[in-house]
């Protein structure tokens, strides 16, 4: 048997966590009804579909954003700079990136995962997470000096500063055969 195409191997990959979902939604559904009748299920339905109209466009602008971002980003920059060949210059890269990137997961992960497509290294990538989120340029001017004072957020910032390179270092680390196909888009 041949070898899957890199786009079908991917719809596969896609299909699973699918599944495992629809398959969670429904045993959890199944054993709310038994466990506490259909108007529970109805009610907890009607709070999800609320839930669901406020995240599904976010998720949306998200998803078109990685679009459009496979378009405008340079992949050779990514690959070279963030690459496997990029060592600590790349968590460097992924930290500082992530700290000055604005927005919520809508915005952060969509970003992570084109970098993972255009030949980032996993712990590259893992560290600009984690830099968005302890060390976000955005809370801490916005929020953190507002309510703690200068001094306190600069004391977090700090403290929180080794932990974006610490958890790239570990992904290196302990999981070093992680590796994302890389895509080439036209």
């Amino acid at each position: 048997m041949a070898n899957p195409s890199p786009t079908e191997a991917a719809k596969r990959r896609g299909r699973g966590p699918a599944i495992f979902a629809l398959s969670l939604m429904t045993v959890t559904g199944s054993l709310c009804w038994i466990l506490y009748g259909w108007e529970t299920v109805h009610r907890v339905l009607f709070e999800d579909f609320e839930l669901m109209v406020n995240v599904v466009p976010r998720m949306a602008l998200g998803v078109l954003m990685y679009g459009l971002l496979t378009v405008l980003v340079p992949r050779d920059w990514v690959a070279k700079h963030m690459g496997r060949d990029a060592g600590m210059k790349g968590l460097i890269i992924g930290t500082l990136a992530g700290s000055i990137t604005p927005g919520g997961p809508w915005v952060i992960y969509p970003v992570a995962a084109m970098l993972l497509r255009f030949g980032a290294e996993v712990g590259a990538v893992v560290a600009f997470i984690i830099s968005w989120s302890v060390l976000g340029m955005n809370r801490f001017l916005v929020w953190e000096v507002s309510f703690l004072g200068e001094h306190m957020a600069t004391m977090r910032i700090l403290a929180a500063l080794p932990l974006p390179i610490l958890g790239g270092l570990m992904i290196r680390y302990f999981w070093p055969e992680i590796r994302w196909p890389r895509v080439d888009r036209e």
